[in-house]
């Protein structure tokens, strides 16, 4: 009797097994969303996470440098996420066990749905899906439908980095007891604040050069040509007499060859620093000396949710916020921005940036011009986002926040996210 009591207290102090379904699009590999899977995979104590990568070799090097052994592996034919069908299904029958999957796309969650309807189910989205993935998953999470095919649709639940993706997928029909919003974290200690000296080096960047990073989520889904044409007129406008000012952007940017015909149009090429490493942005940021945050891109692409793979693959336009921006204001580095609700859900305007009317390049110019020319200005709206950057975007509440949601749906109660601590800066707090 004794025995029986003990193996039924250690088997349950068994952490639960959670496998992450992360795949990478034959178009684009989202390495800030992939980051915050390490981070996460690093903070849950009470579970045992797996991580299942769906890709090639070459996202499998990147998992790795930043710290995510991939206990599992799946290279789907045309690099269609959905064609990984009977290799998942394989792998939950020789791994076993599992009792919840975390998929990290709309795709992701499709196939988990499919392949195993019996495990609950979490999809994170860093960024709004676009109108076609919103309408898949509002049928895949239809009550009614769901239960003509088997699947209970009260087991699958979405976590939103924002409120604004939240409000997207509510406008598009998605149940709203389905949909919550889990602000991202953020690890601070990423951030390699020694390699200034290093990155402005190698870009070749003189005492009076102020190097501008373009910010998108992703990173290369903004326009490259309507940056270069903003920092253009800041360069060559009399206020910042004195300075060059140079855009960071990434070699798969949207629009890039049509800004590398700008500059060499107007024999200016100084002003365009191409670096693939702005993907990991808490890399290169250090290195620069304001950050560019364009509101939402238009025509970023519309693939399929269920297996689509373009360049967009694991969301939909990406634009101005998400978790390019959160690293900027954790990197020290002043923020200029089109104020639109993505965006301005995450900084204010004269508080933790300076923001412009979208759409209005002059004054985006303007504001450039303005954080170049006021460095009392500059420290003040930098040190405000870095501190904001700490106190709402915490590992220790997105640990707590996420364990939470896990063991409410492993055990069936109804899903309530945490609210963010009242630790300061109650002012963003009321903009969630």
């Amino acid at each position: 009797m004794m025995k029986a009591a003990r193996s039924d207290a250690t088997e349950g102090r068994r952490p639960r097994r959670i496998l992450h379904i992360f795949d990478a699009p034959a178009g684009g590999f989202d390495t800030p969303a992939l980051a915050l899977l390490a981070d996460e995979l690093g903070l849950l104590h009470d579970f045992a996470p797996e991580v299942l990568l769906l890709g090639s070799r070459g996202p499998a090097r990147s998992a790795r440098n930043l710290g995510i052994e991939p206990h599992h592996r799946l290279s789907p034919p045309l690099g269609l996420t959905m064609l990984a069908f009977g290799g998942l299904r394989r792998l939950l029958r020789e791994a076993g066990g599992f009792d919840l999957i975390h998929t990290w796309s709309p795709a992701a969650l499709t196939l988990a749905a499919l392949s195993a309807p019996h495990l609950p189910r979490v999809l994170t989205l860093t960024r709004p899906p676009s109108p076609r993935a919103v309408r898949w998953l509002r049928m895949l999470l239809d009550g009614r439908r769901q239960s003509a095919g088997g699947m209970d649709a009260a087991r699958s639940v979405i976590l939103t980095c924002s409120a604004t993706i939240r409000r997207g997928l509510l406008c598009g029909g998605v149940p709203e007891q389905t949909v919550h919003v889990l602000r991202p974290s953020i690890h601070l200690g990423r951030v390699e604040h020694d390699a200034r000296a290093g990155l402005r080096r190698q870009w070749d960047a003189g005492e009076h050069d102020r190097i501008v990073a373009l910010l998108s989520n992703p990173p290369e889904a903004a326009d490259a040509r309507e940056a270069i044409l903003t920092v253009g007129l800041a360069d060559e406008s009399q206020g910042a007499e004195g300075l060059r000012l140079r855009l960071l952007v990434h070699p798969r940017q949207r629009g890039l060859r049509r800004a590398l015909r700008s500059v060499h149009a107007l024999r200016a090429r100084h002003r365009l620093i191409v670096d693939p490493r702005i993907e990991r942005p808490w890399q290169v940021l250090p290195g620069c000396d304001l950050a560019l945050a364009p509101g939402e891109a238009a025509g970023a692409g519309d693939p399929s949710a269920a297996g689509g793979q373009s360049a967009e693959g694991r969301g939909g336009a990406g634009g101005g916020g998400g978790l390019s921006l959160l690293w900027a204001m954790a990197a020290n580095v002043p923020i200029v921005g089109e104020a639109t609700y993505a965006i301005s859900e995450i900084i204010e305007d004269r508080h933790s940036a300076l923001l412009a009317r979208p759409g209005r390049r002059d004054l985006l110019v303007r504001q450039l011009l303005r954080l170049c020319g006021d460095a009392r200005l500059a420290w003040q709206l930098r040190d405000t986002a870095r501190h904001e950057a700490y106190s709402f975007f915490s590992r220790q509440h997105h640990r707590h926040s996420l364990s939470t949601v896990y063991e409410q749906l492993l055990t069936g109660a109804a899903i309530a996210v945490p609210p963010l601590p009242a630790t300061g800066g109650l002012r963003f707090a009321g903009r969630a």
